[in-house]
This record gives structure tokens, C-alpha cells and sequence, in this order.
């Protein structure tokens, strides 16, 4: 998990640099906006207490899209302006932390969200 705080933000920053033409794009910033979008991530690990396994999936997509939306929002906030290449690869960085943060979502939901507690017998 903490790779994907480190890793995703530069590849993000590698996409928007390379990709988008984006030459003024910093990394602290993409770190500092990942890590504002997971706070919604707490409200549903408290959440998780409840034993019904369905709803936890959606406090889990829920939270995702909310963060995803933050992400998309602020980036593009920023960038709108020096788009080079216009929107057609912009969607593509989007199409991107789409299926990282899918990838982070399950991730979480199997390894860290998990009730199934084994007691050995």
C-alpha cells in the first residue's frame, strides 16, 4: 500500500509530464493531493465494523469515486490551461488512476478491510 502512495503520484507525474506536455507539473503536489483524496478512506475503515458485507462494498465505492473525483478535479483544475494535447489525453491519465485506484480498492478490501478473522480450530 505504501508503494502505491509513492509509486502511482510519479507515474502520474510521468504521464502528465510526457504524455500531456505538462513540464511544470511538481510530484509534492500530486503526493499532497493523493494523500488529501484518502481521508475519505478513514470514515469508511470506521465503517467496516458493520457486519454486513455488501454494504461495506459500497461504503468502499463510494469512497473510491469521491477520492477519484478530488483527484480528477484538482489535476485538471491545474492543468486545464496548459494543455497541449487537449482532452483526448487527459482521459487517458483518467482511464489510468481509474484502474490504479480499482487495483488500490480491492487491494484494501482484501487484505486490510477484511472481517474473516480465523481463529486456528
Amino acid at each position: 500500500m505504501i508503494g502505491y502512495f509513492l509509486l502511482n503520484p510519479l507515474m502520474c507525474l510521468l504521464l502528465i509530464k510526457y504524455i500531456l506536455w505538462v513540464p511544470d507539473m511538481r510530484y509534492l503536489w500530486l503526493f499532497a493531493i493523493y494523500g488529501y483524496s484518502f481521508t475519505v478512506f478513514i470514515i469508511t475503515t470506521a465503517l467496516n465494523v458493520i457486519p454486513i458485507d455488501w454494504l461495506k462494498w459500497v461504503f468502499l465505492g463510494v469512497s473510491g469515486s469521491v477520492s477519484l473525483f478530488f483527484i480528477f478535479s484538482e489535476m485538471y483544475a491545474l492543468i486545464k490551461n496548459r494543455l497541449e494535447q487537449g482532452l483526448c489525453k487527459f482521459f487517458f491519465v483518467c482511464l489510468y488512476l481509474t484502474a490504479s485506484h480499482g487495483v488500490f480498492i480491492f487491494a484494501l478490501k482484501k487484505y486490510f478491510l477484511n472481517t474473516d478473522i480465523s481463529l486456528g480450530h
